[in-house]
């Protein structure tokens, strides 16, 4: 490192003896007095961008106040829903007509081939049919249902229960009461 009496010698030598004239002087000088300014100007935005900010925290606090809170006096209200989904309305699919029907068995209780009956029986199943939380669903029997398609199908039942093949559960009192009346 060099001393301060050595820099006017490193400054010729470096510059290869360059002298600035007076144009020069007077652009660094210029050049100098617009950097205040520029440094002043800075200055004169920020104030504004600076209430602004503060301003829309103030708003923002004073709003957030305003705000009231539920109070705690009312039960809560839970939403809860049943295994298999929302859509899941019917133990019949969505696309069965309870017109195809052909005969509604069940076992140790009887059949029925009847047109009407078993098309009123199928509208019970499809309308009347809500889904029940059973933890362990046992069958005690079978129902069979078959339709003019060849399809059939089969549930467990545990009156006044149905079980589907997914092991989902549905109440549906009315098909039972029903069944045993045709079947007297």
């Amino acid at each position: 490192m060099s001393s301060p009496e050595d820099l006017r010698h490193i400054t010729e030598s470096t510059l290869h003896s360059l002298i600035a004239d007076e144009s020069l002087k007077f652009r660094i000088l210029q050049k100098a007095a617009s950097a205040e300014q520029m440094d002043k100007s800075r200055r004169k935005k920020l104030i504004p961008v600076f209430c602004t900010v503060l301003a829309v925290l103030l708003i923002a606090a004073v709003s957030l106040n305003s705000i009231q809170a539920v109070p705690a006096s009312g039960p809560g209200v839970l939403n809860s829903f049943t295994a298999g989904g929302a859509d899941a309305v019917s133990p019949l699919p969505e696309d069965f007509s309870p017109d195809s029907v052909l005969s509604v068995e069940m076992e140790l209780r009887g059949k029925t081939t009847d047109p009407d009956q078993c098309n009123a029986l199928a509208q019970l199943i499809l309308h009347q049919s809500v889904p029940a939380d059973l933890e362990d669903p046992v069958s005690c029997g079978k129902l069979i249902i078959t339709t003019s398609e060849g399809t059939t199908y089969v549930y467990g039942i545990s009156e006044p229960y149905l079980i589907d093949p997914n092991n989902q559960c549905w109440s549906c009192p009315a098909f039972f009461s029903e069944f045993n009346n045709m079947n007297k």
